[in-house]
């Protein structure tokens, strides 16, 4: 990752429109595939996310990992970022989720990821 990226990660609905981090019940195994999204889904919105400039990978079962410039995550999540003093960032301003990606993005994680060594 380079210096001035920024790291956040998104949750993606399921077909049916549910999502793990949007449910106020955790899922049952029998109902767990309800909220899972679809290769499709994921297909289609790092497709829009790369065309933005955004790298994606898909990250878990219903998530996507995004890096991109501290300008470009600020410009496509109309929201504000500050660097700390250590390097990491935090967000100053809550981040929004473009029309373009509405339809199957749920939920904006800011949460730093974790690091193993």
């Amino acid at each position: 990752m380079e210096d001035n990226n920024v790291v956040i990660h998104l949750f993606l609905k399921s077909k049916t429109q549910s999502s793990i981090a949007g449910s106020t019940d955790f899922p049952e195994f029998e109902n767990l595939l309800d909220f899972v999204p679809s290769e499709e889904s994921f297909n289609k919105v790092i497709k829009k996310l790369n065309q933005l400039g955004i790298k994606a990978l898909k990250s878990g079962v219903s998530t996507l990992r995004l890096e991109a410039s501290k300008s470009t995550i600020e410009a496509v999540f109309s929201c504000r970022i500050e660097k700390n003093k250590d390097g990491s960032f935090k967000l100053t301003t809550p981040a929004t989720i473009p029309v373009s990606l509405s339809n199957w993005v749920d939920t904006i994680d800011f949460a730093p990821g974790h690091e193993f060594y």
